[in-house]
């Protein structure tokens, strides 16, 4: 009989990497025959951060039960409060935690992500004489276990986990040492993602228009959010507007992102007659989405080639992304040089000539396998609109680069996945959570097997 897990931790309808790949770990666990129960507050995420659901997005959901993946949330508090109020995602985690440890007898618990996964993994663990791991993530990491008060809980959190299981990078291991971690907790995950899981998770067809109009409510919220700058029409004028390859834009809402410079490319391309369809997903914190939509206020050519969607599940972006042909990643000075966004490599999966940042390029894999004007198109300088343009406008009006790029892209990434599988040196996260989940199974010593303490060997 196999182990049972209990994961918590980002999961859709939250938007965002962790909480992709928090689904997918679950998934794959699930293909090999675990029953996996994901615990998660993703139901209660702030509007602009959570995705849109549509009937195929439960249908989906429904799939992965089938395979032994299940999702609690938390109960709402309703009119439960107090003051000064706070959601008590910990108190309320660690319970929901306890009962479905309880009632699913489940062999392990692990937190993914410190706060407040990890922290309320860690608390019902004790609760429930089980063994957790933890999972980090980048922000937490990097920012959160900075605070002077929040650093001694994830100390704590970190130092009784049975298994921590992290990045390969050199930073990340002396970051984990610095908080406490002994090295025989440690467990260093494949800094190379699952590649094959890049090419799976798409469900059928799902044509743009249709997304647009289960966008409906979204749009909505965007026109009482910010009434003197966006408006419901910008919406249904967009949908008219298909002529030329379809561009992109995927991801929060940030500065480091170079949305102006990008804008102001296409804005002059449009004002040239060049074609295209600029897609974007709206993510992020109200006040810079205010000023997302200021800045596109000011391009009115741009907005007649621009449709916005709201956050999209991953399995429906990826699908989307099948009828993309150019898909943009400009990020530079980012402040977590440990952080690596999958979102190049979805890309390339799904056939789309990738416009990136030279800062881009030089996370990870793509520095080996990306070259310029050959399988990507290459921005030195990604404030600089004029490269940006000038490197868009070549693509925009070569059908035959475009194309060219696009399959050249696909077909470097399965060369790169062929030799991943060759030369893997660490195991995935799935692997890691499945050997411990066994460990604790087979152990002999019962206090190994409540308490943990042990990791596997490796």
């Amino acid at each position: 009989m196999k182990a049972r897990i209990c994961i918590v931790g980002k999961v859709p309808p939250l938007q965002g990497g962790v909480s992709r790949l928090t689904l997918e770990t679950a998934r794959r666990l699930g293909q090999r025959g675990y029953d996996v129960h994901l615990v998660t507050n993703a139901e209660e995420t702030e509007n602009f951060f959570k995705q849109q659901w549509a009937p195929s997005d439960a249908e989906y959901l429904e799939q992965l039960q089938s395979s032994g993946v299940f999702v609690h949330n938390l109960v709402p508090l309703d009119e439960r409060t107090h003051i000064p109020y706070s959601p008590c995602f910990e108190t309320r985690m660690c319970g929901r935690i306890c009962h479905v440890v309880r009632e699913f007898n489940c062999s392990i618990i692990v937190g993914w992500y410190l706060q407040p996964y990890g922290v309320a993994a860690s608390m019902a663990a004790r609760f429930t004489n089980r063994p957790y791991m933890i999972m980090h993530a980048g922000s937490d990491l990097a920012y959160l276990t900075e605070h002077p008060d929040l650093a001694v809980v994830h100390r704590q959190v970190l130092k009784d986990a049975a298994v921590v299981i992290h990045s390969p990078k050199e930073q990340v291991t002396t970051r984990l040492r610095k908080l406490g971690v002994d090295q025989t907790q440690l467990r260093a995950c494949s800094g190379i993602p699952d590649l094959d899981a890049l090419a799976e998770g798409f469900i059928e067809d799902v044509a743009l228009p249709d997304v647009e109009l289960d966008s409906t409510e979204f749009y909505r919220q965007l026109e009482a959010e910010y009434p003197d700058i966006y408006r419901s029409t910008d919406a249904s004028v967009s949908r008219k507007t298909t002529d030329g390859p379809r561009i992109l834009c995927a991801g929060k809402i940030a500065y480091s992102k170079n949305y102006g410079a990008l804008f102001e490319a296409l804005d002059q391309l449009a004002q040239d007659g060049v074609e295209f369809h600029l897609i974007q997903t709206l993510i992020g914190r109200k006040s810079d989405l205010k000023e997302h939509l200021a800045l596109l206020e000011k391009l009115p050519r741009l907005r007649m080639r621009l449709t916005m969607l709201p956050p999209l599940t991953p399995w429906k972006i990826r699908t989307l992304m099948k009828q993309i042909d150019i898909g943009i990643y400009l990020e530079s000075g980012f402040t977590m040089d440990f952080h690596t966004s999958g979102l190049p490599l979805e890309f390339l999966a799904a056939n789309v000539a990738l416009l990136i940042s030279r800062e881009g390029v030089n996370q990870g894999l793509l520095r080996e396998i990306l070259r310029d004007g050959l399988n990507a198109a290459i921005v030195e300088v990604p404030s600089n609109s004029g490269e940006i343009r000038e490197k868009l406008r070549g693509l925009l009006t070569n059908p035959g680069n475009l194309h060219e790029m696009k399959d050249l892209g696909l077909m470097t990434l399965k060369h790169l996945s062929g030799k991943v599988k060759k030369t893997r040196q660490s195991p995935l996260i799935y692997q890691i959570i499945s050997e411990f989940a066994e460990s604790t199974m087979t152990s002999n010593d019962p206090d190994a097997q409540l308490l943990g303490r042990t990791p596997p060997r490796a």
